[in-house]
């Protein structure tokens, strides 16, 4: 797969890479300000932990009232 721009040239996007041996890592171009991109990686282990990771930093945006309980 082919890596998106990254900055201001990418727009916002997710973007999510499989990596050997099970790991992934998960690209976010976001806006910062006006027009403005910046890139941000996070690399994660599993598939589980790339879904907790996107639905934890989607709920700061809110979910449409969703809660979730993280403990169970």
């Amino acid at each position: 797969m082919k890596q998106k721009p990254v900055g201001d040239s990418g727009g916002e996007y997710f973007q999510i890479e499989y990596k050997d041996k099970g790991n992934i890592v998960f690209h976010h171009n976001y806006e910062s300000s006006y027009l403005k991109f910046k890139h941000h990686t996070t690399k994660l282990k599993s598939l589980n932990e790339l879904i907790t990771f996107y639905l934890k930093e989607k709920e700061k945006e809110g979910l449409d009232g969703l809660k979730i309980k993280w403990g169970t």
